[in-house]
């Protein structure tokens, strides 16, 4: 009998297993997830339109519109520090496990 796979990350585990591109893209999309729902929360919070931190940040509505719908990928990192300058934020970085881990084999040299 096999055991059922409930983990997201076990289940990306099996479709992905050793492929480092499609293991990076996925790690580039939940980094963009994670952004995206960032500048949003502290938009709302701030109770502006993305019109109004547009213009506070010196962007376009279309590129904050871009970065809160996951969909902006040039200068990503870059437009968030503008955008959090823009509403007095701080940044505190804390580095957790990978929610794809990594296979056996790599962990071994690493």
């Amino acid at each position: 009998m096999t055991r059922k796979i409930s983990e997201a990350s076990e289940i990306l585990d099996a479709m992905t297993g050793d492929d480092p591109e499609l293991r990076q893209m996925i790690a580039d999309s939940e980094l963009r997830a994670d952004i995206a729902r960032l500048v949003y929360d502290a938009r709302e919070g701030a109770a502006l339109t993305q019109q109004q931190l547009a213009d506070l940040a010196g962007l376009s509505a279309s590129t904050i519109k871009a970065i809160e719908e996951s969909d902006y990928r040039s200068d990503l990192l870059e437009k968030f520090d503008v955008i959090r300058r823009a509403l007095n934020l701080q940044i505190r970085i804390m580095a957790v496990p990978n929610s794809v881990s990594t296979p056996k084999r790599a962990r071994k040299s690493a």
